[in-house]
């Protein structure tokens, strides 16, 4: 602050009252002096905001010193304006024109400017050639500037603020005295402003440090609430591998809680060949040869087992790149472990079924068949199922019925099952029960359909066979029924004929030989003795007549048999016999055995007949071992004790038999002749069940017929 004048000082002589006016001038000058600085302290010193000084300081200066104050920042790299304040309302283009200036023109480096860097008001007012040059003395002109000055704010050796002080409308002029005031205030003010700007920079930093801490902060509780709820593993160490913060799924997944970790060591519980290959993943991640590693380990859990997981390793570094924490991101494997295994296993049993199948999307890629399915079609295992298409695999009428009917009826329901076929290797169709299963996905939607194919060929085979085995069966019981019912009919009959052909016998002892009633009792007679012989016939076929069983030759009684037939029949010459050597001998009745061959022989020459002069009835014997399979395929064999038996062959090459005829042949009913005559083949099968043999016949039209009788054999000896 400039000194107030000296008290020893004397006016000029002859004029004491102009100076004392002079000295009062001057001290009211300073007293004004301190209390504008006084009241500018008294301001500001409450104040610390930055702006709020800048406020205060611009309005204390106004008008005590100046029409206008700007006050301007030099600490950014150009001229800032912190405060602005007018006495009175002024124009704003003059406002502009001196920022202008100021902002445009001030450098401190220029001679001109140069003392405002030692503290020095600077005024603009005056001669064009001033520091303002002729710019600024023109603005004065138009603006009716009276005094202009800069007057710069020192703090800690440097400027760091500039007021800018206009005098206009007020007419006031700066002195020496005023140009020292300003000096002093400068300081002043620079001090101030640049307390309140630390003080700006410093809540800058502290506020700077506060936004960082709760970023932090906020980053931390995201991190923690993320690291306590995930399901993976997360560990994090130091730069000197301390373990400081594992969660609670990584303490879940050991057993062990942070602080038994931290005392007894992660790497404890992993296996040392692991443990030293992990510990070369890390020495390549510190040193910078990777930016993570993943690796597959072992870890022990409190109660000794062991859990696969798959760890991740991650450094965290500084600015500097300084590595400052290691975090490790720890995948459970044990869950995957096991659905790769149960999917392995599943794999395993889909390749091991003998039922072809697959699986596909629903526009038809196929994305998996099992080795049945490949076998089927004889494609090689590393064939990629997406080249592959069904359409070639299935005729046309089936693939509409699975993409009409199948594939949305799986998809409503899940499932269907229908009939059809499909292609293989070669080009057969092999009949198949198709499977179509709907697979969703955890939304529910059908992201794929499975298709079974199971073989029913041996199902329909199976099925045929039992069909024909319960077609035989009904036949027997059919015949069986109808052998009790006559063999009943039979027994009664056999008795009223014996009633009457024993009266009628006594009768024509007693009656004379010229009576003409003894002719009639002759006739009744000879139908009691014709009808006698057919009760025999049905009771043969009901397997209920007289039996003398005997080993017999049967070899004899073919031939026997034959020579008695032989001129009965229409073409004598087309009886032929082959006769097997050594044949056993069967347990039977002989005069039974000669009615079976004998009826055998009189259908196959009826079905000759006397037109057919190359017709041709062949008998052959044979002997053959009979399992219980080959017995159960047989009419009458069902049941029968496998072992050994002779055959007895029958063959013509006359008209043969369709099935129809061959299924009733037996029947006691049923004849192809217009007129039936007798019992005939009904007779021969009773023969045979009461014989306990077996029987088939074959025949075709056109192909002939095959009469075929198996007898068992005995090893006792026919009788001399």
């Amino acid at each position: 602050m400039a000194a107030p004048p000296s008290a020893d000082a004397s006016p000029p002589a002859g004029d004491e009252m102009s100076a004392l006016r002079v000295r009062v001038a001057e001290l009211e000058r300073a007293l004004t002096g301190r209390s504008l600085l006084v009241g500018v302290v008294r301001r500001l010193a409450g104040v610390s905001s930055l702006g709020e000084r800048a406020r205060l300081l611009a309005e204390t200066i106004v008008p005590a010193l100046a029409d206008t104050c700007v006050l301007y920042a030099l600490w950014e790299p150009r001229p800032a304006p912190l405060a602005r304040h007018r006495s009175i309302p002024g124009d704003s283009g003059e406002d502009q024109a001196l920022d202008r200036v100021v902002r445009e023109q001030l450098n401190l480096a220029d001679p001109n400017f140069a003392g405002l860097s030692l503290g020095v008001p600077l005024l603009l007012s005056g001669a064009e050639g001033g520091p303002g040059g002729a710019e600024v003395a023109a603005l004065h002109r138009r603006y009716g500037i009276t005094a202009h000055a800069l007057v710069p704010a020192l703090a800690r050796g440097r400027v760091i603020a500039l007021l800018n002080l206009i005098c206009g409308p007020s007419g006031r002029r700066y002195t020496a005295h005023d140009l020292e005031l300003l000096a002093d205030l400068a300081l002043l003010a620079g001090l101030l402003l640049d307390h309140a700007r630390l003080q700006h920079a410093l809540d800058g930093v502290q506020q700077e440090l506060r936004r960082v801490v709760r970023e932090r902060d906020e980053r931390e509780a995201v991190f923690r609430a993320v690291a306590d709820h995930t399901e993976l593993g997360i560990t994090v160490t130091d730069a000197h591998g301390a373990l400081l913060y594992a969660n609670p799924a990584f303490e879940q997944l050991l057993g062990y809680s942070l602080a038994e970790l931290q005392q007894i060591g992660v790497g404890s519980r992993a296996r040392a060949d692991e443990l030293a290959e992990e510990h070369r993943l890390i020495e390549e991640l510190f040193a910078g040869a990777r930016e993570y590693y993943q690796f597959v380990k072992q870890l022990r859990r409190r109660d000794g087992s062991e859990a696969p997981v798959q760890v991740t390793g991650l450094l965290v570094r500084d600015a500097e790149g300084v590595p400052l924490r290691g975090v490790a991101l720890v995948r459970d494997l044990s869950a995957e472990r096991e659905a790769e295994e149960r999917q392995r296993w599943l794999v395993a049993i889909l390749e091991a079924m003998p039922d072809p199948v697959g699986y596909m999307s629903l526009d038809g890629t196929v994305h998996y068949l099992n080795r049945a399915y490949r076998a089927l079609r004889r494609l090689p295992d590393d064939i990629a199922p997406e080249t592959i298409s069904f359409r070639e695999w299935q005729p046309a009428w089936m693939r509409e019925q699975a993409l009409n009917i199948g594939v949305p009826a799986a998809i409503q329901h899940g499932i269907w099952q229908g009939e059809g076929v499909i292609y293989d290797a070669e080009g057969r169709e092999v009949p198949v029960r198709q499977t179509i299963i709907a697979l969703r996905d955890r939304s529910g939607a059908v992201a794929r359909l499975a298709t079974i194919l199971h073989d029913v060929s041996d199902e329909r085979q199976a099925a045929q066979e039992r069909l024909a085995l319960e077609r035989k069966l009904l036949d027997a019981q059919h015949l069986e029924s109808l052998g009790l019912m006559a063999g009943g009919i039979a027994h009664d009959f056999n008795n009223i004929l014996t009633s009457v052909l024993g009266h009628a016998e006594l009768a024509l002892l007693s009656a004379s030989p010229d009576e003409a009633a003894r002719q009639s009792l002759h006739h009744v007679v000879a139908g009691s003795l014709r009808a006698a012989e057919l009760t025999r016939q049905i009771l043969a076929y009901a397997g209920k007549g007289r039996f003398l069983v005997q080993p017999q030759d049967l070899n004899q009684i073919v031939t026997d048999t034959g020579e008695l037939l032989r001129s009965t029949l229409a073409v004598p010459e087309r009886l032929s016999l082959s006769l097997a050597t050594g044949l056993p001998p069967v347990a039977g009745d002989a005069a039974q055995l000669r009615q079976m061959l004998a009826g055998l022989i009189a259908n196959a020459d009826e079905a000759l007949g006397p037109e057919r002069p190359d017709g041709h009835i062949s008998v052959e014997t044979a002997e053959e071992q009979l399992s219980a399979e080959d017995l159960d395929a047989l009419l009458l064999g069902a049941g029968r004790r496998p072992g050994r038996y002779v055959r007895l062959s029958v063959v013509d090459n006359g008209p043969g038999m369709d099935d129809e005829t061959i299924r009733r042949a037996f029947d006691p009913f049923f004849s192809t002749k217009f007129m039936g005559r007798g019992l005939g083949l009904a007779a021969v099968h009773g023969i045979v069940r009461a014989h306990s043999g077996a029987l088939r016949v074959e025949s075709a039209p056109g192909q002939g017929t095959r009469f075929q009788i198996w007898l068992p054999a005995t090893s006792d000896a026919p009788p001399e």
